[in-house]
């Protein structure tokens, strides 16, 4: 959603974000609020914007397995779960991309040092010691920061 982030809990959205929040396309999110089955929305100038109570409202009153809207013939219901499995899966596969290792640049980076810090914290004990091939364990790594 394109929400802003320093507003957590906005009283108005726009279709896109109305949409969104739905799980449903921005083309059919249109057809069902011309159709009747969804909130109109308020104008505000030039814009148009929906409240986010009235659809809360709206989704509150459905009942299991009548949600006139529907994506690919899905009903609502199962689209929220297919996005709740593709959302699991990323999370499993952005969690395979994290390396367990750091380099020196790396460390560097993690810390906001430069490397010649390192090397002075280093020979004082201030950090960890890398392995024997030059790099640190991830996980040695956020048991020391939780440590710090």
């Amino acid at each position: 959603m394109h929400l802003i982030k320093e507003n957590p809990a906005p009283l108005l959205i726009s279709d896109t974000d109305a949409a969104s929040l739905l799980s449903i396309g921005r083309s059919t999110f249109w057809r069902e609020v011309k159709a009747g089955n969804l909130p109109q929305p308020i104008k505000i100038g030039g814009l148009t914007r929906w409240r986010v109570a009235d659809l809360q409202q709206w989704v509150e009153r459905q009942q299991p397995g009548s949600t006139p809207v529907r994506t690919q013939d899905a009903p609502l219901s199962a689209v929220i779960l297919r996005r709740l499995d593709l959302l699991e899966w990323a999370l499993k596969f952005m969690a395979e991309q994290v390396p367990d290792h750091l380099s020196r640049a790396q460390m560097c980076q993690r810390l906001r040092i430069t490397s010649r810090t390192l090397t002075n914290r280093l020979r004082r004990g201030e950090v960890p010691q890398p392995g024997p091939d030059g790099r640190w364990l991830l996980e040695e790594v956020m048991e020391w920061e939780r440590r710090t």
